[in-house]
């Protein structure tokens, strides 16, 4: 936010955030600074993908930049629909053993989360949240399954959060003239 709303001057055409190290599968998007910078250019008007390598150390970012150009092209040669970004994982090996793009949605972590107590370098008390990350549902069309055989995994994500399924639903259990009183 802070870049386009005026620290870079002119106009900006494309914001890549990444290339993150580690992934951004399923309930990570939640919690991604990557994925939210992607997310703020896009409610900025600007379009923008995520981009993660899905490893915690020995990186093949020639790989992850390699995907990172290429969407990156088609992107400016075609756009992208109002309002939609991409969360783009990369695997973490050569690119000539990359098996291909897949298109998916997002999958689903078992997390067992755990809160680990640290100290800062000034002495003082921080929380981490963790948990067993590699833990995951694997579930074929899913950024999960994709990843664990080789494919590059592009989940489109949007920026309307509503569940539009239910709300029909709401409607009926929550009826517009029920009295609130406080």
């Amino acid at each position: 936010n802070l870049g386009l709303s005026g620290f870079i001057k002119g106009e900006v055409d494309l914001v890549i955030a990444g290339i993150n190290k580690g992934p951004n599968l399923g309930e990570d998007t939640e919690y991604s600074g990557t994925v939210s910078a992607a997310k703020e250019a896009t409610l900025l008007g600007v379009k923008s993908f995520a981009i993660s390598l899905t490893a915690r150390n020995t990186f093949f970012f020639s790989t992850a930049s390699f995907v990172a150009k290429e969407i990156a092209k088609i992107i400016l040669e075609k756009g992208l629909p109002e309002n939609t970004f991409l969360n783009i994982n990369v695997p973490n090996i050569p690119l000539d053993e990359v098996k291909s793009y897949q298109i998916t949605s997002l999958g689903k972590r078992d997390y067992k989360s755990q809160l680990v107590q640290k100290r800062d370098p000034r002495g003082k008390l921080y929380y981490w949240l963790g948990g067993d990350g590699d833990r995951f549902q694997l579930i074929n069309g899913t950024d999960f399954f994709a990843i664990k055989n080789g494919h590059i995994s592009i989940t489109p994500l949007i920026i309307d959060r509503t569940n539009y399924n239910v709300m029909e639903k709401l409607k009926i259990l929550i009826p517009e003239k029920v009295k609130v009183s406080f």
